[in-house]
């Protein structure tokens, strides 16, 4: 496996578990804030910022952030993005080519 093949298949994973978590820390903080604790805001607001860390990788078509359009000043991030916001790339785990 080429180096820079192995650099992307380690950031492909390192996404993918900030991708995990996010999804497991909102539904805590959502559980959390249901059940009356008021501490589970903090959880819920973690979550998004571990969602809008998860959206920081780049396309290998047009070399923009996938999942990040900035319009008007307004950020908008999908952690669960399955194409480039940008060239409509399909995302693609990293393999052997």
């Amino acid at each position: 496996m080429k180096p820079s093949l192995k650099i992307l298949s380690a950031a492909w994973h390192f996404f993918a578990v900030l991708r995990i978590t996010f999804f497991l820390t909102l539904t805590l903080g959502a559980a959390l804030l249901i059940s009356g604790r008021d501490h589970g805001i903090f959880v819920v607001m973690l979550s998004f910022i571990l969602g809008y860390a998860s959206t920081f990788y780049r396309c290998r078509n047009c070399h923009k952030h996938v999942a990040h359009i900035d319009t008007f000043w307004i950020a908008f991030a999908h952690p669960f993005a399955t194409r480039c916001i940008h060239c409509s790339h399909p995302i693609r785990r990293p393999r052997d080519e």
